[in-house]
């Protein structure tokens, strides 16, 4: 008897898979409910060894070896330590699909929305300045400064160039 760690959501399970089967986000937390199962099962199984593994079926059939539980506990750590933290504040990043990006072209990485637009705020440079806009940015006509002084002095330095248009 095996207590199984599956890499993937449920339709990655080894077939004939029964008893307690859920899904996990984060890998420490399967690990800890791989490890309590088998101490139930082992309590209800005197007579049996229960064992605990993990690996990756790929959708197939795949035994996966006996592991101690130190083992999975020390797998599942290192898998959830290399998880994606978002860059601005530090939340680990399970699932690849719920992650916010600014453009195709910027590598950082985001939990939420909010945390894409807090990190845009604080790393967007005032048009006028150069100074980095902060929490407070001023707005105007689509164009981002950190105060309403630098607006203006953007707007009298670039007058000339709307009487153009």
């Amino acid at each position: 008897m095996v207590v199984e760690v599956s890499v993937g959501d449920f339709n990655y399970c080894n077939p004939g898979a029964m008893g307690d089967i859920e899904e996990f986000e984060f890998a420490v937390d399967a690990a800890q409910r791989a490890i309590e199962l088998q101490k139930k099962w082992q309590e209800h199984n005197p007579g049996e060894e229960v064992f605990v593994g993990h690996g990756y079926t790929g959708g197939h059939t795949m035994p996966f070896d006996p592991e101690e539980p130190e083992e999975l506990l020390d797998w599942a750590k290192q898998r959830d330590d290399a998880l994606p933290c978002c860059d601005q504040c530090g939340t680990k990043m399970p699932n690849k699909e719920s992650i916010f990006c600014l453009s195709e072209y910027d590598d950082a990485q985001f939990c939420q929305e909010y945390c894409a637009e807090q990190y845009q705020l604080e790393n967007t440079p005032c048009l006028q300045c150069d100074e980095l806009v902060g929490e407070k940015p001023y707005w105007m006509n689509e164009h981002l400064f950190c105060s309403e002084k630098c607006s203006d002095k953007y707007d009298d330095l670039h007058e000339d160039d709307d009487d153009e248009d």
